[in-house]
């Protein structure tokens, strides 16, 4: 028991630092078929990236710093979250405002830029991808 605990609290220190924003190796960018996605999820869940107004085909899931090997997530960042407005603004493009406030907690804090650089970013990225007129 007593070499147990000792071991839990070696491991507390590590599990206490937070990733640095700002420190990665590469960005990936995931985009994702909405047509696929909504017949096998969010059609079920009410998902207003399925309201047939909106017409998505391919949408920005998110940009991802990435490591070599895994990903940091969930970075404590000195920027203010992204307003209603930010994540709203970034609907028509990733589908909805909750998905735009999801991947800024959990990728673009550790990006190191603010949330209105890192959707500027996201955007600028996800314009650059050619897709065929028949999958937009």
């Amino acid at each position: 028991m007593r070499g147990l605990l000792i071991w839990i609290c070696a491991l507390l220190p590590a599990l206490g630092q937070a990733e640095e924003a700002g420190t990665f190796d590469y960005w990936v960018l995931s985009l994702s078929w909405s047509p696929s996605w909504c017949a096998q999820t969010g059609d079920a869940q009410g998902a207003d990236q399925c309201d047939a107004r909106h017409d998505h085909g391919w949408t920005l899931h998110g940009l991802w710093p990435q490591y070599a090997r895994g990903y940091p997530s969930f970075c404590q960042t000195a920027h203010p979250p992204p307003s209603r407005r930010q994540t709203a603004a970034m609907a028509d493009v990733m589908g909805s405002a909750g998905l735009a406030w999801h991947q800024w907690r959990k990728h673009g804090s550790c990006s190191g830029f603010s949330a209105e650089d890192y959707f500027a970013l996201s955007r600028r990225a996800y314009a650059q991808v050619v897709r065929p007129e028949a999958f937009r």
